[in-house]
């Protein structure tokens, strides 16, 4: 029961990822708002990365499959899963030690196909590793989500540690919402 109370109340803060609309100039000098990305958005292989010594970590793409400009921002809620379904009970921070924290994330607004990335990470398992992580579910204030296998960019994997619950293993860090440079 403890548990899952610790479970909720860590999760609670992530939910409230800002995701929100912004102002985009029209013609004659007007402005409207962009919608979110609520329905947009679709989790692919973020692209390779080179990991700092003890971190296991992915980067997750998320392209905008609308046909029209959606704006997304901030830090999603993140909950990783099994292979069998079952959630993984990581904590989880904005930045930390592989992630710098930013405190005001950016709006991003992504054009129809065009990538934004979300960077966690967390620390190896030195006691050995537990259940691994094989999926994903990304939440944003809007209401919206996004769910799938982790497109494992060049991880050993994202699993929980075998030591106790204050393990720094167990700690996920999360960056907010980034847009890929267009070539």
């Amino acid at each position: 029961m403890k548990l899952r109370a610790i479970l909720a109340l860590s999760a609670a803060p992530l939910a409230l990822a800002a995701c929100a609309s912004v102002a985009s100039a029209k013609p004659g000098g007007a402005h409207r708002a962009a919608p979110t990305c609520r329905n947009h958005l679709k989790l692919v292989a973020g692209g390779p990365m080179s990991m700092m010594t003890g971190e296991h970590a992915e980067l997750l793409g998320l392209v905008n499959s609308g046909k029209s400009a959606c704006v997304v921002k901030g830090y999603p809620g993140v909950e990783l899963y099994t292979a069998s379904g079952m959630l993984i009970p990581f904590r989880y921070v904005h930045g930390g030690q592989y992630i710098a924290g930013h405190p005001v994330a950016k709006a991003v607004t992504l054009q129809p196909g065009e990538r934004a990335i979300v960077l966690i990470a967390k620390y190896r398992c030195d006691l050995g590793d537990g259940n691994d992580a094989v999926s994903v579910h990304l939440t944003f204030a809007d209401g919206g989500f996004v769910s799938g296998h982790l497109p494992v960019t060049g991880s050993p994997g994202l699993s929980y540690c075998a030591g106790p619950a204050s393990d720094p293993g167990h700690l996920v860090e999360i960056g907010p919402v980034t847009k890929l440079p267009t070539s």
